[in-house]
């Protein structure tokens, strides 16, 4: 119902091509939210012409691929909140709702908060003014001036949780006590904004999305010791990183990048601690006569289990 653009919102500028097309009508382009687009015609009809251009609109990963579901981009645009990338598609991404990431957001919406993080029975809420509450009622500090822009907690221990913080000169917040105390632990990370971050606590890898891309640094979440050490992660595209996820196995990270899309790679921390995963899913489970496995992380000349020699397909 209505009439809708079909170049998209947010039209910022156009030019008439001064040559005749032979059409009688004129050649036209506009640049909008969607990218760039050509007409021959007048305007009733338009051409992407997009190719190569930072364009996508995304700003935070809602929710990572899980059984016949794909992965989920909030945008920011208000019109399609989330868009999926479902199993099988090779065209485009889809407008979705429904499901356990429409209610997050509706649910951060609705109490106006920046973000949001569940762990078990814990609520973790981040607020615009740097102030940060936790369900349990008995906590509201405001360890930051900055926007929380992202928050992690680990699923395992809900008193264990982080915070990625925009605006502020204290970036990156640590609390092992479920949020009585934050600790900033930004240390060596370069100038600019971070706006997301995710952790192996099993590995002792933590991952932080930043205006320079993506940096990694090794510690005990739980039990810090020395400032960590940040390194910056190569292979993506350069400039700011909206996002950064970890899958439910902590074996594949994922990266949400500022127009250019959504990446995936194998966890950099895998390489020092390896893994034996099913090679249908990249899921930890006991294995089966037939079943074919992974080993992520590390180059496999032979495998045995006790006398029986198991084949290695590829290396």
């Amino acid at each position: 119902g209505g009439l809708a653009s079909l170049v998209g919102r947010g039209i910022v500028d156009l030019a008439a091509s001064p040559r005749d097309t032979g059409l009688g009508e004129e050649e036209l382009a506009i640049a909008g939210e969607a990218g760039v687009f050509r007409s021959i015609d007048g305007g009733k009809s338009w051409s992407a012409i997009n190719a190569g251009l930072p364009n996508f609109p995304g700003r935070r990963i809602a929710a990572l691929p899980n059984g016949d579901r794909g992965v989920q981009v909030e945008t920011s645009s208000t019109a399609s909140r989330i868009v999926e990338w479902v199993p099988g598609e090779r065209q485009a991404w889809r407008p979705t709702v429904g499901g356990g990431t429409a209610d997050e957001i509706s649910l951060r919406m609705a109490l106006s908060a920046s973000a949001l993080k569940v762990s078990g029975p814990t609520v973790y809420y981040g607020f615009e003014d740097g102030t940060i509450r936790v369900s349990t009622g008995q906590v509201s500090r405001k360890p930051t001036d900055g926007r929380i822009a992202n928050l992690w907690a680990d699923q395992g221990d809900p008193r264990i949780a982080m915070a990625a913080v925009e605006g502020a000169t204290r970036r990156v917040l640590r609390t092992i006590d479920g949020g009585l105390y934050w600790e900033d632990i930004s240390t060596n990370l370069p100038a600019g904004e971070v706006h997301g971050v995710a952790a192996s606590r099993s590995s002792r890898a933590v991952y932080v999305a930043t205006d320079q891309g993506i940096f990694q640094a090794e510690f005990d979440v739980e039990n810090l010791g020395a400032p960590p050490v940040w390194r910056a992660l190569s292979g993506l595209p350069t400039g700011k990183v909206w996002d950064v996820r970890l899958d439910q196995g902590e074996n594949r990270l994922w990266a949400l990048t500022d127009g250019t899309g959504i990446f995936t790679t194998l966890a950099p921390h895998r390489y020092r601690d390896p893994r034996v995963l099913s090679s249908a899913d990249f899921v930890a489970r006991a294995a089966a006569p037939g079943a074919l496995f992974s080993v992520a992380g590390a180059k496999i000349s032979s495998a045995r289990s006790g006398d029986i020699a198991i084949p290695i397909l590829n290396a």
